[in-house]
């Protein structure tokens, strides 16, 4: 029994961290200076947006494959998008590309289950990163699931 996950690297998720930090400081030392208003909120709703949004949206990314499922959670925290599903329940997958509603195409792994129904998840920053082994896992332990 194996499991496998992956998350964004922590470099990668110290950005907003770092941003939102920053951006209090400057907040706060722009309040004791005679700057207009507008310059003195900036910096505030910049740390609300990247500690409140982006920074725990970017920890609880993640995608989890075992032995017996594979789980996809993203989005932001207080609205995730889960795709789970078991291998024995899978027949196959597939990469297909379709365009979103701006004309822009978009990845996802088409995963058909045997019921005759399928399951688009989509390709995203961090799938893309990992794509080959997370497809290469994934077909493999459908295959191994009969």
């Amino acid at each position: 029994m194996f499991a496998i996950i992956y998350t964004f690297e922590k470099t990668t998720i110290a950005i907003p961290w770092c941003i939102g930090a920053l951006a209090l400081i400057a907040g706060f030392i722009l309040l004791r200076r005679p700057v207009d208003l507008r310059f003195k909120i900036l910096p505030f709703v910049i740390a609300i947006v990247a500690l409140g949004i982006f920074g725990p949206a970017m920890l609880k990314d993640k995608i989890e494959i075992t032995s017996e499922s594979f789980c996809l959670r993203t989005g932001f925290w207080w609205s995730q998008t889960v795709h789970q599903f078991a291998f024995k329940d899978a027949h196959d997958i597939q990469v297909i590309t379709r365009t979103n509603s701006k004309g822009r195409p978009s990845k996802y792994m088409r995963v058909t289950l045997k019921i005759g129904i399928y399951d688009d998840v989509p390709i995203g920053d961090l799938f893309h990163s990992h794509e080959s082994d997370i497809l290469k896992a994934v077909t493999d332990a459908i295959d191994a699931s009969g």
